[in-house]
């Protein structure tokens, strides 16, 4: 990488012939930084759709238990596919496809308001997931290529804040749309965010050159990876619900295996990988990686048996137990806001291990706050444990962006997400499966025993992080 006079970065060959990217120059501060940002909001603002299940129901005539649906064409869709399109970014362009992905999105999100009937709805949210996919595998790429690699750490922050933001925003926003537009609204809102950040993106970064001819996406490979990923995370979920004797899981179970070995026997024979196993012979590597698998499935438990805590066991007013609730992705924003100056001090590992203690600190107060004690104990655990998933989270995706070549950034950002997917999913499967057990009122039992499962997996987590290196960067 190599700059001009008036302080721009151009895109050169480096060692081995490997092409870098442009960056946009410090002159444009952070508007190529917000660009993105927004754009990238288009995936945790689906956060929205959540409060909109009961409306969404009711209109197309479902019954509750069909509602997961919604849930999974959406989230297997684009977790997936992330990595695929990851490495298509890294060998056309980050900017190409995370322009795609925001115009796919915005007809995608039409498509959905527009549903008469569950299939249609299901199909649109699939076709949602594949927007999402484009723009949420390039989205850390096409943010931190636009700033010389020593801002990374502040880069992958300030990212993480804006996906933060989203998350939090969505409940919020949806329950207002719903009851002004009705549920087509949580879909309607976003098509002018999307295409705002097309303009913005077009204007404030530059588009990168295509790779050689000799670097192209190997597609039959990404199809393979993504069959493996959606048999793993379906196989999850099916674990939780059925047994694992079960035809259904059987059946997963083996797809999934002879999709890896076909992968693993295509690799000794010369093809070209969507992402390089032996990077998880690093040991560092895989430790970052598994860590982020177990802080999200941490974290998630907060936002899946939380508010029935504080609305039914607790009895708080919806609009106090939500504001309970967003305590902790307020304090995921600041700790994110913050992270990426505390990665200039300390090594990610440290930082991340810090943030998963906090996490198990915050959640464990929550299992064991009797219920006749305020809830500003728990307002105050629900603080700490959403600072400690701001500080882990960034700290880990910036330990795996760094361990990776920055003509594999797509790859590298893409990855911090399909662990984050895996997380989630293992949480919303277990915890769903446990708190079933625990039968009459709120199963208060059964929560306490998933908080102390997450509150172990974050310790856990954070004990792996803690005696292991920085991973190597290559």
């Amino acid at each position: 990488m190599t700059e001009r006079p008036d302080g721009r970065a151009v895109r050169v060959r480096g060692a081995g012939g490997a092409l870098q990217d442009p960056l946009t120059g410090p002159d444009r501060g952070f508007l190529p930084l917000v660009a993105v940002c927004l754009g990238a909001a288009v995936g945790p603002l689906d956060t929205a759709v959540n409060i909109a299940f009961p409306a969404i129901a009711e209109a197309l005539g479902l019954p509750v238990a069909a509602i997961q649906w919604v849930i999974i064409c959406y989230v297997l869709t684009y977790a997936c596919l992330l990595l695929g399109f990851g490495r298509l970014g890294d060998v056309v362009g980050h900017r190409r496809v995370f322009v795609a992905g925001l115009i796919w999105s915005a007809a995608a999100l039409a498509a959905c308001a527009l549903a008469p009937t569950l299939p249609w709805l299901l199909a649109a949210r699939a076709l949602q997931g594949i927007g999402t996919a484009l723009v949420l595998s390039c989205g850390p790429a096409l943010a931190t290529l636009a700033y010389p690699e020593s801002r990374r750490g502040q880069i992958v922050g300030l990212y993480m804040l804006g996906f933060a933001a989203g998350s939090a925003a969505g409940p919020l926003l949806g329950g207002l749309l719903v009851a002004a537009g009705g549920w087509p609204a949580v879909f309607w809102f976003r098509i002018p965010i999307a295409l705002l950040a097309l303009v913005l993106v077009l204007r404030t970064t530059t588009a990168e050159r295509a790779l050689d001819q000799g670097e192209r996406l190997d597609v039959n490979g990404a199809a393979a990876l993504a069959l493996v990923l959606a048999c793993l995370l379906l196989l999850v979920n099916r674990l939780a619900q059925s047994g694992p004797l079960a035809p259904l899981p059987i059946a997963l179970a083996t797809i999934g295996a002879a999709a890896s070995a076909w992968l693993a026997l295509r690799r000794t024979r010369g093809g070209q990988p969507v992402i390089e196993a032996r990077r998880f012979r690093d040991p560092a590597f895989a430790a970052a990686n598994a860590a982020h698998v177990l802080g999200q499935l941490a974290s998630f438990t907060v936002f899946l048996l939380v508010p029935f805590y504080l609305v039914q066991a607790r009895q708080l007013p919806v609009g106090t137990a939500g504001m309970v609730l967003a305590l902790s992705p307020l304090a995921t924003m600041a700790a994110s806001a913050v992270a990426g100056r505390a990665l200039g001090r300390w090594s990610p590992p440290t930082v991340g291990a810090l943030g998963l203690f906090l996490v198990a600190g915050g959640l464990a107060i929550v299992a064991t706050t009797p219920i006749d004690l305020g809830w500003p104990a728990v307002a105050a655990a629900l603080a700490v444990q959403g600072a400690g998933h701001g500080l882990f989270q960034v700290a880990v995706a910036d330990a795996v962006i760094a361990a990776m070549p920055r003509e594999s950034r797509g790859v590298a950002g893409s990855l911090s997400m399909v662990t984050r997917t895996v997380g989630v999913v293992c949480a919303a499967s277990i915890g769903a499966a446990l708190v079933a057990q625990d039968g009459g009122g709120f199963p208060l039992d059964g929560f306490r025993a998933t908080l102390g499962l997450a509150t172990g997996a974050a310790v856990a987590a954070g004990a792996l992080l803690a005696v292991t290196r920085r991973p190597q960067s290559t």
